[in-house]
């Protein structure tokens, strides 16, 4: 386990700055975009990232800032999705530095635009200030029209496991053979998607 980032005085807990999932997000929101490690460097110029980009899972990397149950996550749609297709968002526990075993699910309804919050999970997501994590993210059907808020690929930080020394701009992972967010994560590439714009609130 690794404590540097939430052992500063006086605020309890890492917060993260720059343009949250929602235009008014609690105070208290952990922007996973741009976790400080793993996310976008700088907060600008955010992409459009089309649902189907989000086909197969795809894992993407953050560290806990405050331990607590998972009340709040939200994302973004930017052009609603008129086939009826809905996101789903997981957190994820992490083994030897990568995704491993799914602690909950939300589900997204991608028909209208703007910051979508939910508070309803599959169950009850605990996490753990410092220790490492993964939100998973995944379209539920086979067509779709929709976008998302993501971050901008220049901006990005890469993958350290897992990145080939002749190969840069890898972003995260991916399980190329699952339609839906598995229980147990087997990886087969990794990814150069950006990561979708997430915020949580920890109880």
């Amino acid at each position: 386990e690794w404590t540097g980032l939430t052992s500063a005085g006086g605020g309890g807990g890492l917060t993260t700055p720059g343009p949250a999932a929602s235009t008014s997000p609690p105070e208290d929101a952990i922007n996973l975009h741009i976790d400080p490690l793993f996310g976008q460097i700088y907060p600008y110029a955010p992409t459009n990232q089309n649902f189907s980009a989000y086909s197969n899972p795809l894992y993407f990397a953050f560290y806990a800032a405050k331990s607590g149950n998972l009340s709040e996550m939200t994302m973004r749609v930017t052009t609603a999705d008129t086939t009826g297709c809905d996101v789903i968002f997981g957190i994820y526990e992490s083994s030897d530095g990568l995704p491993s075993n799914l602690l909950g699910t939300a589900t997204f309804d991608g028909s209208s635009t703007g910051a979508i919050t939910q508070t309803s999970f599959s169950a009850t997501i605990t996490l753990t200030a410092g220790e490492l994590y993964y939100y998973g993210v995944v379209r539920n059907s086979g067509s779709s029209d929709g976008k998302l808020r993501a971050a901008n690929d220049t901006y990005n930080r890469f993958m350290q496991i897992g990145q080939s020394i002749s190969s840069v701009g890898n972003t995260g992972y991916k399980s190329a053979t699952a339609t839906s967010l598995p229980s147990s994560v087997t990886i087969t590439e990794m990814t150069t998607i950006p990561r979708p714009y997430c915020s949580l609130v920890v109880a």
